[in-house]
Parts: structure tokens; sequence; C-alpha cells
């Protein structure tokens, strides 16, 4: 958004602006108010970073996380929430840490919501959650935003699982989804992986 230089705002156009577009970062900040602030979240989540930190409540937190997934970096770290990470995760927000307070099974399902909404957390996920069992339900599951195998790029499963195994999942997910074919690695399309890559070759012709 471009406004001719040296020509003052008028508060007017800035709250239109916020309304609108969510456009915080123009207005004062002395002069922002919780009700100004949830205006503009309600707009862009992403306005939360030019929220002043003492204005930032669980409530406002959830609601800009809930318009915008990446809104989630700009919470502070003591208003953060199962629910918030749990709506991040489904926005396709990828974490490299979660708070601490999380329980194994809140973890669980974080990262499974991720994997589903296609985020590339694999690198991220803690050993101890990749497991067989965890794998095959997010390649099974029929939550996925685009495809089963999504989440998986650009890595080969056979890193985390060897490559048996990983052949295995692929298989289960291009049963589910013929689709998901694009995000099987070259040197995985073997055996009953390369007959369902031909067949998928030869239906799509």
């Amino acid at each position: 958004m471009s406004y001719p230089q040296n020509k003052p705002i008028s508060d007017h156009l800035l709250i239109i602006a916020i309304e609108h577009f969510g456009v915080l970062q123009f207005y004062p900040e002395h002069r922002k108010t919780a009700e100004l602030c949830e205006l503009a979240c309600r707009s862009d989540g992403s306005a939360l970073e030019y929220v002043p930190e003492t204005l930032k409540t669980a409530e406002l937190c959830q609601i800009a996380v809930d318009n915008k997934a990446k809104a989630f970096k700009y919470i502070p770290e003591a208003v953060k929430t199962f629910e918030m990470c749990l709506t991040a995760a489904k926005g396709g927000e990828c974490f490299k840490e979660l708070p601490e307070f999380l329980t194994p099974a809140q973890r669980m399902e974080i990262y499974r919501a991720a994997c589903h909404a296609g985020a590339s957390v694999l690198p991220h996920l803690p050993g101890r959650f990749m497991t067989d069992d965890f794998l095959k339900s997010v390649c099974t599951s029929t939550q996925h935003r685009d495809t089963p195998l999504t989440f998986t790029i650009p890595y080969n499963l056979s890193s985390w699982v060897g490559g048996a195994k990983a052949s295995e999942l692929y298989s289960l997910a291009l049963g589910l989804s013929p689709d998901a074919l694009q995000y099987v690695p070259t040197d995985a399309r073997k055996g009953a992986i390369l007959r369902a890559t031909e067949s998928v070759e030869r239906s799509s012709r």
C-alpha cells in the first residue's frame, strides 16, 4: 500500500485501512487500543505482529491465528495454548519447537495435523514420535488438504524408517490417492510402487 510522502494520514483513513486490510503498522503505537487491534487481527491475523505486547491477550491471539496460521510466531510464549498450536498446525504452520507445557498426546495431535496440512515438519519431529504407527496413520488418512504425501516434500521417508517400510508407506498412500505419486522419490519407484506408477501414467494418457 502506497501513500503520498509527507502527507498526513487521517485517523478516519487509517481506521478504514485497518478494518479492511489489517494494516495496523501505520497506526501510532500509543493510540492502539484493544478494540482496534482486534479489528485488525480479524481482518488479517498477521497484524498481531504490530499489536503492543501488553494487548496480546489469549483471546486476541486465538482470533489472529484463526485468521492466519503464520500469526502464531507473534504470540508470546506465556499466552500460547494447545488450541492455538493446533489451529496453527491445521493451517500449515511448520513448528521447529513446541511449548514445553504440551503433553506427548497433544504434541502428537499437533504434528499429525501439520502433516495433514502438508507442512514439512519431518526434520523437526522428535525421534520418539517418528514411529511406524504415526507415519502409517498420516499416510492413510483422508484428512489431507492435498495428498497423503505432501508433508514429505522434499524428503525420502527411507531416511527415517528404512527402504522397505518407506515403500510400504508410499504404496499405502498411492492406494488412497494416485495423485500422491508426484511426491514419491524416483529411487523409491520400484516393485509395487513402480507398477502403480505405470498404471497412473497409463490412465493419464
